[in-house]
C-alpha cells in the first residue's frame, strides 16, 4: 500500500533511516517515559500519572508524525501531549495504596494481550510485586487456554498472584490465591499487603468489578 499511494508517506520504526525512530520506553514509580529520534534529534515524552505499556509508543509516534506534517514544531507537540493527554480511571493510573504500596489501576477491562502487556509493566518495578487478576470474559472456547497462558505469564512477572472469578479459579494453578468475588479478595489484601509493594489490578468489567477492590486498598480513599 505504501508503494502505490499518492499520499505523503510518514514512517516510524525501531530502525534508523525513517521519518521517526522509536528508541526506548520505561516505567517506574514516577510514571512513563517514551524516547525517540526525529531529524537526528532525541526527544522524550513523559507521563507522570500513568504507567503505560510499550505498545502505547506507536500511538504517540503516529500523532507526532501527523502533527509535524501539519507544521507543528516537535517542542509544541510534546508540550501539548504532556499537558492535555488524559486517560479515564482504570487505564494504567498509578495510585498510592496502604502500607506504602503503589497500585497500578488497570481495571477498566481485560483481554489476553492487554493483560500480558501490563504484566510486563509490573515486571519493571521492584519486589514485592503482586498481580491481582480477574477473569477475562467473553473469550468463548478460547477461555481455557487464555487463562492458563495468563497464569504462566503471571508467575514470571509476579511474586504473588491473587485471582478473582470462576475462570481464574478453574484454570489458574495452586500458586494463585483464589477468590470468588472482589470483596473477599479486598478483605484479604487489606490485611496482607507487604510494605512497599507494587500491585497490578486488572480484570474484565462483566461481574468482576475490580475497581471496587482498588477503592478498598487506597492509602487515601478520597484522593488516591
Amino acid at each position: 500500500m505504501a508503494t502505490i499511494t499518492l499520499a505523503p508517506k510518514l514512517i516510524f520504526s525501531h530502525l534508523s533511516g525513517f521519518n521517526l525512530q522509536l528508541l526506548s520506553s520505561s516505567v517506574n514509580q514516577q510514571g512513563s517515559v517514551f524516547n525517540f529520534k526525529y531529524q537526528n534529534k532525541s526527544f522524550s515524552i513523559n507521563f507522570p500519572q500513568f504507567v503505560l505499556p510499550d505498545s502505547f509508543q506507536t500511538s504517540l509516534a503516529s500523532a507526532f508524525l501527523v502533527s509535524t506534517h501539519l507544521g507543528i514544531s516537535p517542542k509544541k507537540i510534546i508540550n501539548n501531549i504532556e499537558k492535555h493527554l488524559s486517560l479515564p480511571a482504570g487505564r494504567s493510573n498509578i495510585l498510592k495504596g496502604i502500607n506504602h504500596s503503589q497500585i497500578i489501576d488497570s481495571t477498566y477491562n481485560s483481554s489476553p494481550y492487554a493483560t500480558q502487556q501490563m504484566l510486563q509493566v509490573l515486571s519493571q518495578f521492584p519486589s514485592p510485586k503482586i498481580s491481582v487478576l480477574g477473569d477475562m470474559r467473553e473469550l468463548g472456547l478460547q477461555s481455557s487456554q487464555a487463562h492458563k497462558d495468563l497464569y504462566s505469564q503471571a508467575q514470571k512477572f509476579s511474586d504473588q498472584i491473587i485471582s478473582i472469578g470462576p475462570e481464574t479459579k478453574k484454570y489458574f494453578g495452586d500458586k494463585s490465591k483464589k477468590f470468588d468475588n472482589w470483596w473477599s479478595a479486598a478483605d484479604y489484601l487489606t490485611k496482607n499487603i507487604p510494605q512497599n509493594s507494587t500491585i497490578l489490578v486488572k480484570g474484565s468489567q462483566n461481574t468482576i468489578f475490580l475497581e471496587e477492590l482498588v477503592k478498598q486498598i487506597l492509602a487515601n480513599p478520597l484522593t488516591g
